[in-house]
């Protein structure tokens, strides 16, 4: 299945996790989102509970909560898994919600504040290249 999100066509594939496993309402499934023609940006989301196969208006919903997404650096061509983690200023409910963008590589990692306004998954190459640069420098 194809959908668009985020201004781009993305192939959505979904792959069963725990064969065999039931649960109510149904099984565990793995959803992939692959940007057509740009195989290294990709958005995951893991441990989905379905008893059918996702809907493209399901998919296109996942899609914007994705928490994980694999990016290419266009300027170096680095492949970064990105992870977006929330948390309460004052670690409990009233508080206001922070939350943070990790870029990870086999070499490291580094982090800075995400304030986007939007899901990671809608963010650009544009807006990542400058979140990776603060994360860098620790601005």
């Amino acid at each position: 299945m194809r959908i668009e999100a985020a201004g781009k066509t993305w192939i959505v594939e979904e792959r069963e996790l725990a064969p065999g496993i039931t649960v109510a309402p149904g099984r565990f499934f793995g959803v992939t989102f692959r940007r057509e023609g740009h195989d290294e940006d990709i958005v995951q989301v893991r441990w989905v509970i379905k008893p059918t196969p996702l809907t493209s208006r399901e998919a296109r919903e996942l899609f914007e909560v994705a928490p994980v997404r694999l990016w290419r650096d266009p300027r170096d061509g680095a492949v970064y898994r990105l992870s977006l983690e929330s948390s309460a200023a004052d670690g409990g409910d009233g508080g206001a919600v922070t939350e943070t963008l990790t870029f990870q590589t086999e070499e490291g990692s580094v982090s800075t504040a995400y304030r986007a306004g939007h899901p990671l998954s809608f963010a650009s190459d544009s807006e990542l290249v400058e979140l990776l640069d603060r994360a860098r420098t620790g601005w």
